[in-house]
């Protein structure tokens, strides 16, 4: 799809913004470069222990997937809305990390950031 000013002044407007507040134990933000939306979603994980780690980053890696779905969907809705037409979106990244900020010997207790970044080529 050829973008044009229209679409990508519209696209602009919409990816511009992000989902969910900083009371919110989790967030996405979404940019729009080139050709390009990126999408970063970011979460604080807790746990006490390496196996409680595993279970409960299977769990984010599978909610981080489910709402960045979510925001595609209303990127395109909000689109089609507003030009008529259909957004087309081919995914050309998707990497996921595990940062550990908080770790003690003296507590079993851990925080980490876990972050996902989706890459959508316009098409």
């Amino acid at each position: 799809m050829n973008l044009t000013e229209k679409h990508l002044r519209v696209l602009g407007q919409i990816t511009q913004k992000g989902w969910g507040v900083s009371s919110m134990p989790n967030s996405v933000t979404c940019s729009l470069g080139d050709d390009a939306i990126t999408l970063k979603y970011m979460t604080v994980v807790h746990f006490a222990a390496e196996s409680a780690l595993r279970d409960q980053v299977a769990r984010i890696n599978h909610e981080s997937i489910q709402i960045l779905t979510k925001c595609v969907d209303d990127i395109k809705k909000s689109f089609k809305e507003e030009t008529g037409d259909s957004l087309r979106l081919k995914e050309t990244s998707n990497k996921d990390s595990l940062e550990m900020i908080v770790a003690t010997n003296n507590s079993p207790r851990r925080v980490a950031y876990y972050r996902r970044q989706v890459t959508l080529q316009v098409v």
